[in-house]
Order: C-alpha cells, then structure tokens, then sequence
C-alpha cells in the first residue's frame, strides 16, 4: 500500500447514495480510473486528506492509504454495479482507503 505523505487535500465529486455511504462509515474506499490525471493526483502527489462533495454537502476525512489494481472488481472483491462500470470502466483503477472524520459541512446559498 502506498501511503500519504502530505497535508494536501484531494476533492472527489460522487453520487449521493456513494456520499451517503462515505459518510455512514459503510464506504471505506473510493475507486477512480487509473487514468493520467488520477495517477498524477493521487499516486505522485499523494494526498492525506479527502474532501467528498455532493451538491452543497461536503464531508471530509483522512486517506490512509492507495493502491492500484488491474480491475474494480479485483479492488472490491465484486461484480461492479451497472453505474460502477459506467464511473469506472473496466481497466485498472486506483484504490482510495478512507479514515477519521474530520468535518461535515453543507454550503451556504
């Protein structure tokens, strides 16, 4: 596992039923594409804070760590969901494992 080495803060757009999750603490890893942007962003610049944002809700927690696999469904141990494959594909992804809360918040109009 590749572990964070930073403060720096990394923002994930997600659905709500996937934010929801994340915040219930059922969710305890986000995939994204290993696509070039990803790898830049999470892999080279490994950051140790998440910020998960769905409308004007915002969660964010600690990373604790990445890892790349060759499929979603290698990572999850699962068939991806329909949306999954739409979100993901089916090439390798990357691994987000999420920590400690650290602040809920909801955007003012």
């Amino acid at each position: 596992m590749i572990r964070p080495v930073s403060n720096r803060v990394q923002m994930f757009r997600v659905r709500r039923p996937y934010f929801d999750e994340i915040l219930s603490g059922s969710k305890v890893m986000e995939l994204r594409r290993a696509s070039p942007f990803w790898r830049v962003r999470l892999l080279e610049r490994r950051p140790g804070i998440a910020v998960f944002y769905c409308g004007k809700r915002r969660y964010k927690c600690r990373i604790t760590g990445f890892m790349e696999f060759a499929t979603a469904e290698e990572a999850l141990h699962r068939p991806l969901s329909e949306q999954g494959m739409m979100d993901v594909g089916d090439g390798p992804v990357i691994a987000v494992y999420l920590g400690r809360s650290l602040a809920l918040s909801t955007l003012e109009a």
